[in-house]
């Protein structure tokens, strides 16, 4: 009975996955026929190009072991990375200059970043300011460091989606998976950009890696996976989805396993859970007493995001009309002011906001790359031999579109393939339902296309599955082609006789 519930439970987080792709491609579709279409197919033939090179010929002349790939895979990220940032220059904006100023502040002595806004507003911040703070101190006004870690980031995130491939799927589709993702263009147009995303989301997937890195996961080795996304959630607050999925992806794969071993599942949940929460508070205590922030990490306006979320006039996204009603007023009336707000808006009724949440889809998983991060500060008139900045801007938009509805594509195969599949999806459950847990937050909370960064490597993991899926369905029918042939040859000879 507990078998087939969590059999049962597994294919529907899987269909919902493969409902949530549909959704996202179509609508990343829209946006396509929207752009330029040449440099969309541009993006498309590139992308299938090389899935077709992964996935069939690297197959069959890939002789490097896992080591070895991963390294020529962090290689590659990370010299394109110190590239792009050597050559382009760019300078933070935004809140990326808000961090880095309060770092310059807290490595100066003066708390000047604690009458601003931003860390007033969000002290959970602070965690990613304390992490400039040590590059700031050790060399000065100088962009590069940081950026020169985050190459290291971005290389590491890289190798482990291969690493964790690996461990999920059979290894020429792991490296399939983990080519696409090293050549996906959009990773790479925020290179240069002092975000947290880059230390986040290496952290994060290292915690991955190291909770399926063995067949059987120990209360140890839990522990370890709780701290490590405590860690990372200090530097980039997005933990509480791979919590979720951690939880949810235990229960299913417990109750598919029958129960036979309850009481390890039970500490093994109960170690990572005790691990991330003391961590975390360790880390936000750490902040007070040293007097870095007397909040700590703590999120003092918790209804923004939900706020924002649900502006209809924003499609989910920031508004500056928010901004100046509400994220201005003092600490003491802002929740009040915003709690009531979020729930007049959650009551324009059911159909007002499923039509928000298309929108809000359209903007993060369909919507086209923001290069304004990385490129902003360059002149877009300037001239590059016969084309201008601009218009290299614009190829670099819409290949990456391109680019990105073949691996939504490629995903949506593969959710739809692990769903039909009698064994099951075994390990590939766990991104299903990360990527489900993003989807179904992102719903609810403001939405930026920035934002999807985090999930893409379990979204290419899953896409590696897809080509699984693709290349298992050729050569069903391949073989079901041969078997009719050659009895239709034993018909023949039987006549001839």
């Amino acid at each position: 009975m507990m078998e087939r519930t969590g059999t049962i439970l597994e294919r529907l987080v899987l269909w919902c996955a493969a409902a949530f792709f549909t959704v996202a491609s179509l609508q990343s579709a829209r946006t396509a026929l929207r752009g330029n279409l040449v440099s969309v197919a541009l993006g498309l033939v590139l992308a299938g190009a090389l899935a077709f090179a992964a996935a069939v010929l690297l197959a069959k002349y890939w002789r490097m072991g896992e080591r070895g790939t991963a390294g020529c895979i962090f290689a590659f990220r990370f010299l394109v990375v110190i590239f792009l940032s050597l050559v382009l220059e760019t300078q933070p904006v935004s809140d990326f200059s808000r961090t880095y100023t309060a770092a310059h502040q807290l490595v100066d002595g003066s708390k000047a970043y604690l009458q601003e806004f931003y860390l007033t507003k969000w002290p959970y911040q602070t965690g990613y300011v304390v992490y400039e703070s040590i590059f700031v101190r050790l060399f000065g006004d100088n962009l590069f460091p940081l950026q020169f870690v985050n190459a290291i980031w971005m290389g590491g995130t890289g190798a482990l989606v291969y690493l964790i491939g690996c461990k999920l799927l059979p290894k020429q589709y792991a490296l399939a998976g983990a080519l696409l993702y090293a050549l996906y263009p959009a990773p790479y147009y925020m290179a240069a950009v002092l975000t947290n995303q880059h230390i986040g989301g290496f952290l994060y997937y290292l915690a991955i890696y190291l909770l399926i890195r063995k067949t059987e996961l120990s209360p140890v080795q839990a522990c370890a996976v709780g701290a490590l996304t405590a860690l990372a959630n200090a530097l980039r607050p997005e933990g509480i989805v791979f919590v979720a999925a951690f939880l949810v992806w235990r229960v299913l794969s417990a109750l598919r396993d029958g129960l036979k071993q309850w009481k390890r599942e039970i500490l093994c949940m109960v170690a990572f859970l005790v691990a991330w929460a003391i961590l975390g508070a360790a880390i936000s205590g750490a902040i007070i007493v040293s007097g870095v922030h007397p909040d700590g990490l703590k999120n003092n306006t918790p209804y923004w995001k939900f706020l924002e979320g649900l502006n209809q006039d924003s499609n989910g996204g920031w508004s500056q009309a928010d901004t100046d009603n509400y994220l201005m007023l003092p600490l003491d009336e802002v929740n009040d002011a915003m709690r009531e707000e979020v729930l007049r808006r959650l009551q324009v009724g059911p159909i007002a906001l499923a039509k928000l949440a298309v929108r809000k889809i359209g903007v993060l998983w369909g919507g086209a790359e923001d290069l304004f991060w990385q490129f902003g500060h360059l002149d877009q008139s300037v001239k590059i031999g016969p084309i201008s900045v601009g218009q290299i801007l614009s190829l670099f938009t819409w290949v990456d579109k391109g680019y990105y509805q073949v691996i939504l594509l490629l995903a949506l195969i593969g959710a739809v393939f692990l769903a039909l599949r009698r064994e099951g999806s075994g390990l590939l459950l766990y991104p299903a339902v990360l990527f489900c847990g993003f989807f179904a937050v992102y719903l609810m909370i403001e939405v930026q296309v920035r934002y999807r960064y985090t999930a893409m490597p379990a979204v290419f993991l899953l896409a590696a599955a897809g080509l699984q899926g693709m290349e298992t369905v050729l050569r069903r029918d391949t073989a079901k082609g041969n078997a009719g042939k050659n009895k239709g040859k034993g018909k023949a000879k039987k006549k001839a006789a």
